[in-house]
């Protein structure tokens, strides 16, 4: 079962049917392992609340041998231009999905997924496109645990155009 069927409040905070959403999800932590910390290993567990549960974890506890990747503000700059470039001039739904797929590779590149990810704040220019940044990531994070979240409105982000950008913390077992 994938786990955007059970994001259920956030789908419907943001006007998505609840056609096809299962709602099943305890209430409860989920822990992620990797040799147990009893040996020393890695150990993530999200604790979630009642009324957040499907929309992000309250707190997400990392214990044991660790590599924290600290990524810098992620919004729809071209990755592949050599001067700043925006991508989706306008487009906040655009701006979003492409943010997500630019996070997906920089966590690649460091060795980890999104299910590594621990913490995001996102920052949008216009309360507006709240709808579209967490559609892009219910998206993003089907099939993952929804990582701790902050979301900020702002009067503006570090370059024109830009709409929505992300800072993301993440921890992989070292």
């Amino acid at each position: 079962m994938r786990l955007l069927d059970n994001h259920r409040a956030l789908r419907q905070s943001h006007g998505v049917k609840d056609s096809d959403v299962n709602d099943e999800r305890p209430n409860k932590e989920t822990t992620m392992t990797d040799q147990g910390t009893e040996q020393g290993g890695f150990s993530k567990t999200h604790h979630f609340g009642k009324w957040s549960r499907d929309r992000f974890a309250d707190a997400v506890v990392v214990t044991g041998p660790q590599k924290t990747i600290y990524l810098s503000g992620i919004g729809a700059e071209d990755a592949d231009a050599d001067t700043v470039r925006i991508r989706h001039l306008g487009d906040a739904a655009g701006q979003a999905r492409y943010a997500h797929e630019k996070l997906e590779r920089l966590l690649a590149e460091h060795g980890a997924t999104l299910a590594h990810v621990v913490k995001t704040v996102a920052y949008v220019t216009d309360v507006r496109y709240k709808s579209d940044y967490a559609a892009a990531r219910v998206a993003a994070y089907a099939d993952y645990e929804l990582p701790t979240h902050t979301m900020l409105v702002i009067t503006a982000l570090a370059h024109t155009g830009m709409l929505i950008e992300m800072d993301v913390t993440a921890v992989v077992p070292a």
